[in-house]
């Protein structure tokens, strides 16, 4: 089954081909659009484009001017065209697609591995969604040095062949056995290798101290008959399938804790408040206003300026002018 990627701003999901059609491949800057559809291609269909080429700039604060936006044709070095920025969103479940968090993208100054790989950042100040190559950054500065297209040939990861899988070990009766391949318990002679030593190295991180021998003996044993009282299975020293997983999640690592700023689109009424209420959910309804021409500082705070701004989109569907984003002015905000 193909991918589909997302598209725009509402729930569209298309293939790549299309994707490429409707956000004009063919008027991108050939290097730039080289480096943005395999990394599209890299987040498995998670992360798509809601705007792309536009042919003039809105007259509104929070725009580039007219001209200098990276968003519209661009003339090069060697008298080329082509535009180089995108605003990508992200698939949002069944819901409309919501603009990225800066954990899901490549940000400007960090060492994030697709900077690197890919040849792309997210270099605005508060805007996730806005990617460019990474040696664009201000138009005046890239004017400056002369208009000069992005590097050719940068290294695209995936758009070599990768190398070939190193040979397989030749298998023999005592392994090697990775961890989970096999069932351990005390026998005559002793089980050894190195999936007994990575039990003993993960119990001794949980503070029952053993020697790293490699060894299945009967302290090993009972060391796993602790860790299984822990956790409520039956405490028979024997490594199993039901034992296994458990060991081997004291390895995992830890979970980030939850972005206390991350907002379902819909998920609560906005409005003006003190302290100011602020969140994904206030970026996109700032993004949405502004994506129709209407200024508005995008900076994930729902202050009086949004609410303002709230207040027009509300006017043109004939709902009450309170600028509060609750039911009905989230579906009209949703249709755009």
């Amino acid at each position: 089954m193909a991918t589909l990627y997302p598209w725009g701003y509402q729930r569209s999901l298309v293939e790549m081909p299309r994707l490429q059609e409707l956000a004009r491949k063919d008027l991108m800057e050939p290097e730039y659009a080289e480096r943005l559809f395999p990394w599209l291609e890299s987040r498995g269909g998670e992360i798509g484009i809601g705007g792309a080429f536009r042919i003039t700039q809105p007259d509104k604060p929070g725009f580039a001017p007219d001209g200098r936006s990276f968003h519209q044709k661009q003339v090069f070095d060697d008298d080329g065209e082509g535009f180089m920025a995108v605003d990508l969103v992200v698939r949002n479940g069944e819901n409309v697609h919501r603009a990225p968090r800066w954990s899901e993208v490549p940000q400007q100054g960090t060492t994030h591995p697709d900077i690197r790989d890919f040849g792309l950042h997210c270099n605005v100040p508060g805007e996730p969604w806005h990617m460019q190559a990474i040696e664009v950054d201000g138009h005046a500065g890239w004017v400056t040095r002369g208009r000069p297209h992005p590097n050719p040939d940068f290294p695209v990861k995936g758009m070599e062949p990768p190398p070939p899988p190193p040979p397989a070990p030749e298998p023999t009766p005592d392994g090697p056995y990775p961890p989970g391949a096999r069932t351990l318990r005390v026998t005559t002679p002793l089980m050894q290798g190195i999936d007994v030593a990575y039990v003993q190295q993960t119990l001794t991180r949980q503070g029952l101290k053993l020697d790293d021998d490699g060894v299945y003996g009967q302290k090993t044993a009972d060391a796993v008959k602790t860790m299984q009282g822990w956790n409520n299975l039956t405490a028979d020293g024997v490594l199993g399938p039901q034992t296994w997983p458990v060991l081997i999640a004291y390895n995992d690592p830890p979970k980030p804790p939850p972005d206390p700023n991350y907002h379902e689109i819909g998920s609560r009424t906005l409005k003006v408040t003190s302290p100011t209420m602020q969140g994904s959910d206030v970026l996109w309804v700032q993004n949405v206003i502004r994506n129709q021409g209407v200024g508005v500082s995008i900076d994930g705070y729902y202050g009086k300026q949004t609410a303002d701004r709230v207040k027009l989109v509300q006017g043109w569907n004939n709902l009450e002018q309170d600028g509060v984003v609750g039911p009905k002015t989230w579906d009209a905000l949703k249709r755009y």
